[in-house]
């Protein structure tokens, strides 16, 4: 894994992009804004032990099916942006401890058919 790396750079010039794994980044706490990444189909952010939040850009990622945060100790909340997401298939959030609740909107994912 990435175990130094404490941030990533801006990704907005990636529209194209349509996987992103950050794997094992344990350093790291907070995403860029992820909006501009309209092609992006699977996000991979797992074992991040640090990172506490998700942007708040999620609403924007049209194209999203899977969203893997899973053994993100501190990841305390998601955004209820995610919920806007229209095509997100599949959310593992498996051993993301200091999560307590869903966001309100998760009822509006209506193509979601396996949480973790």
């Amino acid at each position: 894994g990435c175990t130094r790396l404490t941030a990533l750079p801006p990704l907005q010039s990636l529209a194209d992009l349509t996987r992103l794994d950050v794997f094992g980044c344990e350093r790291l706490r907070q995403l860029p804004l992820l909006g501009a990444l309209s092609a992006l189909r699977d996000l991979d952010i797992t074992h991040c032990a640090l990172l506490q939040r998700l942007p708040d850009s999620f609403g924007l990622l049209g194209a999203l099916t899977k969203l893997s945060v899973a053994h993100c100790k501190a990841l305390a909340s998601l955004p209820g942006s995610l919920c806007a997401t229209p095509g997100l298939v599949e959310l593992d959030l498996t051993c993301c401890d200091a999560l307590t609740a869903l966001p309100q909107r998760v009822g509006d994912l209506t193509t979601l058919w396996r949480l973790h």
